[in-house]
């Protein structure tokens, strides 16, 4: 399998040979040698930790997500728009990438089902457009074919935009069905494959479909989601294996912001870095909970500042504020930090003063050879 970015000359079924594209999105680097961590490096991921979802059809929320300080903003063309509607939804999604102005916000389009005539217009449409979007969601992804098939229609419309296209969108897939859970393996190593990868398109994140993922294996949705439990499990281990952001399912009961508050925080334990939503009052809750608090901030510090004083005097394992902690425990206060500057809670390391909090002797001695179970 080759581990190198976009290639810059592949052979398709569409097009004998192509020049790697480029665009404004966000301009990358032209070369066969770069490895996908410098490509993450020089163009990474933006924070997604609420994805709200909006009727593409609809100008009078599109005009309304402008001012909502969102991560990120989702031009809906699948679910939201009845089905006679989905030409003009098209039409005016269009209209507002090149329209209107969303701030620090993503721009996202979530186009209809792979494989279908609505969807291979969706990407003729949004791709020829005056502006592009910043990343695409791909509802239903269930196997390597329709991957490819997705990957090669999105290469030739951006071939026939700009030959020298250069840049990179996004892809954040959908897994909502149980082939698509069981294939996630071959989905993901698909995007990194120079047989299969896309010269346009970098997978970036992977969405779990609650509902729909329910109803195709026929469980009932509970308020506890526990019907959904291996499938979210699932999700989050392969982003991970993958470095790949995990976004969870939507919470539907718009006036109970307790549960969407208990639920998002359920989904920050598990390993979700964001959540979609549905709904404006949604944002601050589920933005919140996919954010570090200052505490926590200030405690993964210390404990960052801890590990180096202990490193340097030869020390492994040993105790902080009355828990023992070893090399997890400093990799999980790294996740809280690169999670807070992500989200511009923090500088950048070099900008931090991290300061050791006093412990008492007995606290700061060394806990010798044996570790805590992980």
């Amino acid at each position: 399998m080759a581990m190198l970015s976009r290639s810059v000359l592949r052979l398709t079924g569409v097009l004998a040979q192509r020049a790697q594209p480029a665009f404004a999105v966000a301009k990358r680097m032209v070369t066969t040698d770069l490895s996908l961590e410098d490509e993450k490096a020089q163009f990474p991921s933006p924070p997604r930790r609420a994805l709200l979802y909006l009727p593409g059809d609809s100008e009078k929320f599109t005009k309304k997500a402008l001012d909502l300080d969102v991560d990120v903003v989702c031009l809906d063309l699948e679910d939201a728009v009845a089905a006679n509607q989905k030409e003009a939804a098209r039409v005016q999604v269009v209209e507002s990438l090149a329209k209107f102005d969303f701030g620090r916000s993503e721009v996202a389009v979530r186009i209809n089902p792979l494989m279908t005539d609505l969807c291979a217009s969706d990407i003729e449409a949004i791709l020829s457009g005056p502006a592009l979007p910043q990343a695409i969601v791909v509802p239903k992804v269930e196997t390597v074919t329709q991957l490819k098939w997705f990957f090669d229609k999105v290469d030739e419309c951006m071939y026939e935009r700009d030959p020298d296209f250069d840049g990179i969108i996004f892809m954040l897939a959908q897994v909502e069905s149980a082939l698509g859970l069981l294939n996630l393996r071959s989905i993901c190593e698909a995007d990194m494959d120079s047989e299969t990868e896309s010269m346009v398109m970098r997978l970036d994140g992977l969405i779990i479909g609650g509902d729909d993922f329910a109803a195709d294996i026929g469980a009932t949705r509970t308020r506890s989601a526990k019907e959904l439990l291996f499938a979210r499990q699932s999700v989050v281990v392969h982003a991970k294996a993958y470095g790949l952001q995990a976004i969870d399912i939507v919470n539907i009961r718009l006036k109970e912001l307790d549960h969407l508050e208990d639920e998002s925080n359920e989904g920050a334990i598990m390993g979700f870095t964001g959540k979609q939503i549905i709904h404006p009052d949604q944002i601050d809750p589920v933005q919140e909970a996919f954010a570090p608090s200052e505490a926590k901030i200030a405690e993964a510090l210390a404990m960052e500042a801890a590990f180096e004083a202990h490193l340097e005097s030869g020390t492994g394992a040993f105790t902080f504020n009355n828990m023992m902690m070893d090399m997890p425990t400093l990799i999980m206060s790294q996740n809280t930090l690169k999670d807070a500057r992500a989200v511009g809670l923090l500088g950048p390391k070099e900008e931090s003063a991290p300061v050791a909090e006093e412990d008492d002797g007995d606290d700061d001695e060394s806990a010798g050879p044996e570790k805590k179970d992980n």
